[in-house]
Order: C-alpha cells, then structure tokens, then sequence
C-alpha cells in the first residue's frame, strides 16, 4: 500500500508541534545553548517522525530571540507533489522563537 505525504502531514504537524512546545516553551534564547537545543530538540522530532518509515526527512531548527529579531523566509523544492511535501511551522514563547522546517520524502 502507497502511503503519501498528504496521509501523514497532519500528523507529522502533530508531533512537531507537540515537541517544539513541549521542549522549548520555558526555554530563554542565549546563543551559546542554541546548538544544544537545536541537536536536542532535532532528535526528539525526528525520533518521533521515525514510525513513518516510508520517508526520509530533513529537519531544520532555527532559534531566535523572542525579543531582538524578526525572521523571513523562503522554502522552494522541486519534488513529487503527490509522495512530497514540506511543512514549516514558526512558534513564538515569551523568551525564545523557533521556526521548524521538515522535508517529507517518499522512499
């Protein structure tokens, strides 16, 4: 049976949602913990993401402080629109912002 990323994006938001929350929200930004956080909170997500197991992922965490910088960004790929997709969800806590970047692709 074909599995697409349409079938699981939902629940891919899911548990990026729930781990970026769960781990980060009464984080503080400080520059020399952010490869730290960012390894570890990579790991969580993608630990989790493993039980779909017909896709590979790539997963970029970007940190920023809450109170110092705006952020913009673009996400362009050329892959299969049925078996592919990207999901990019920015969160926002009181000392720390995060945008998370997951690229599902079909094996």
């Amino acid at each position: 049976e074909n599995i697409f990323f349409k079938d699981i994006e939902d629940n891919c938001k899911q548990i990026i949602q729930k781990e970026v929350e769960g781990f980060l929200k009464d984080k503080t930004f400080n520059i020399s913990d952010s490869e730290f956080l960012i390894n570890k909170l990579t790991e969580r997500i993608l630990k989790k993401l493993k039980k779909f197991d017909n896709f590979k992922y790539l997963l970029n965490i970007v940190l920023l402080n809450s109170s110092e910088v705006g952020v913009a960004q673009n996400i362009s790929a050329n892959f299969d629109v049925e078996t592919d997709g990207i999901i990019s969800m920015p969160f926002t806590f009181q000392n720390i912002s995060c945008v998370a970047n997951c690229f599902v692709l079909s094996i």
